[in-house]
């Protein structure tokens, strides 16, 4: 008998008081059409300094090509599948919020209406990632990589969609030759969640392949 693999995207949802108390919690599945794509054409890769690509849509919702692989010229080129570690203050790619509460679609290219960093109302400071390390138990294999976003207004801010943003980026010699972001998770709590003035909302994805 051949057992079944299964991949799962799971998001996490917290918020944290001004008391290091957890006040909200939720958890629930994840991931667009994207992470398929991008999830293919790595494995379409062949190896040895090919040029391989496969077809996304980037946060315009254009379609955009992204290469898993690039033909090695002398020397001078490299680049970056699909990184998602940004860094603190960085809202461009890695994990982001929004206040829009359009349900989820499995062909989402972007977040709706994306909070933006900052420390002033309407705001929320977005912290640097973290990355755990890969945990396998006997029929799984699993890593989380979570992010922080602090209220350091004056107003409450209620953020309803969740989303992991990568970016893919190439170079030849010192020429850019691909440079793209791209959604590959987005998620919306239809309710909201409120994130008061001095708390923390803390987002974490789960990778899981189980047997």
């Amino acid at each position: 008998m051949i057992a079944m693999v299964n991949l799962k995207v799971y998001l996490e949802i917290k918020v944290i008081d001004k008391k290091g108390k957890v006040r909200f919690y939720r958890r629930k599945n994840s991931a667009v059409y994207n992470l398929g794509k991008i999830l293919y054409g790595i494995l379409l890769a062949i190896g040895g300094g090919t040029n391989t690509n496969v077809k996304v849509k980037d946060y315009s919702g254009a379609e955009a090509t992204v290469y898993t692989e690039r033909k090695i010229i002398a020397g001078h080129a490299g680049g970056t599948v699909m990184a998602g570690n940004a860094s603190e203050g960085d809202d461009t790619y890695g994990i982001m919020v929004g206040s829009d509460n359009t349900p989820v679609s499995d062909d989402d290219y972007c977040l709706k209406s994306k909070i933006a960093h900052g420390d002033g109302d309407n705001l929320l400071h977005y912290s640097s990632h973290t990355f755990e390390d890969v945990e396998v138990g006997t029929s799984y294999a699993r890593f989380r990589m979570s992010r922080s976003f602090t209220n350091n207004g004056s107003v409450n801010v209620t953020v309803y969609e969740f989303g992991l943003g990568v970016w893919n980026y190439w170079k030849h010699h010192d020429a850019v030759y691909n440079d793209v972001k791209f959604l590959v998770c987005r998620d919306v709590e239809s309710g909201g969640v409120t994130v008061n003035p001095s708390e923390t909302l803390v987002v974490l994805y789960t990778f899981e392949v189980t047997l």
